[in-house]
């Protein structure tokens, strides 16, 4: 082969390696966006949701998908910015490369030939190829969180509290519990009191309303005519 021929040659790998580490960085950036996406769907369903009746485990993991996915997001868009960038020497320092981690150091004065450039795209394509790598663990273990989280929500019973709840005025009758006495100690959902609807579901013990069963009684009360003391959650 030629002199001629192998700088053809070595012009066309230089060339297939950069165009393609400009389609690892499009593609970094594709996958960039779409995390940042997630991310921000979940961050505004744990807000508008703040209140649910969900576990305190299933939000803190879904508090933990989010920040995985946001630091998947900034991994993929670090990913998509890697460039060379010329220094005194190509060795750069650990310190150096947490800094400036988007960032590939080359030599001018020995990597100024041809050899030295391909040897600098390679450099660029392999850091981008790693924080890819990083990225996607990221946001496979936000996806696995979410997954945990969904399950819990599936399995878990929502959070209760107990109650200390005191008529003010006349006391309401209730068929299921004639019994209910004017103060008594009930259940609800944390959800449920944190909530400003008129009424409040709770659920009784059954001597509470003069049964001799095992199962709570549940009762509709309206907030307005009760005064409520809050106790201590419940498992």
């Amino acid at each position: 082969m030629s002199a001629t021929d192998r700088s053809s040659t070595d012009d066309k790998e230089l060339l297939y390696a950069i165009e393609g580490a400009e389609r690892y960085r499009t593609r970094a950036r594709s996958v960039a966006t779409i995390t940042a996406t997630g991310a921000g769907a979940l961050a505004a369903g744990l807000v508008l949701n703040s209140t649910s009746s969900f576990s305190l485990f299933s939000k803190l993991l879904g508090l933990l998908s989010i920040i995985l996915l946001l630091f998947a997001t900034a991994v993929f868009v670090i990913a998509s910015l890697v460039h060379s960038r010329t220094a005194e020497t190509n060795k750069g320092n650990w310190f150096g490369i947490f800094l400036r981690p988007w960032e590939t150091l080359y030599s001018p004065q020995s990597d100024a030939n041809e050899s030295g450039l391909m040897r600098q795209s390679d450099a660029v394509l392999t850091r981008i190829l790693k924080a890819m790598d990083a990225g996607m663990w990221l946001a496979g273990a936000a996806v696995a969180a979410l997954v945990v989280a969904l399950v819990s929500i599936s399995v878990l019973p929502p959070p209760r509290q107990s109650v200390e709840i005191t008529f003010v005025g006349d006391r309401a009758q209730y068929e299921k519990c004639p019994d209910l006495p004017q103060s008594f100690s009930a259940s609800a959902l944390k959800s449920d009191l944190e909530k400003e609807a008129k009424s409040l579901l709770v659920k009784v013990a059954p001597e509470t309303c003069g049964r001799n069963n095992r199962e709570e009684v549940s009762l509709f009360l309206n907030r307005e005519k009760l005064q409520i003391v809050l106790g201590k959650s419940l498992p």
